[in-house]
């Protein structure tokens, strides 16, 4: 199973807003066009919060790119109107990273 494959089958999974399906081609054709062309980059986003557009950004960067995500990992309120610490959030988006990305360094 290559690792998008694995990806679309646990992103049911991951919270978030990410719409994955036409997104995630999209970004093969551009990852495509850019080892074609000799383009090499790291991947960063802002706002990671579980790791669900982060991921297929990780997928498509070579071992040496770096990857860097940064989020506050707040939480959204409970029905009571308290927010959480947003560690639940953290400890979710690593172990999504990692079951899906695997090893591959995180910046």
């Amino acid at each position: 199973m290559s690792v998008f494959e694995k990806y679309n089958k646990e992103v049911g999974q991951i919270n978030g807003w990410y719409c994955f399906k036409p997104i995630n081609q999209i970004l093969e054709s551009i990852h495509l066009f850019q080892r074609q062309n000799k383009i090499f980059a790291g991947v960063a986003e802002i706002g990671v919060f579980q790791g669900k557009s982060f991921i297929p950004l990780s997928i498509l960067s070579d071992f040496e790119e770096s990857r860097i995500s940064i989020d506050s990992f707040g939480s959204a309120p409970d029905s009571d109107g308290v927010y959480g610490d947003g560690k639940e959030n953290k400890a979710k988006f690593l172990q999504n990273y990692f079951l899906i990305v695997g090893s591959k360094k995180l910046d």
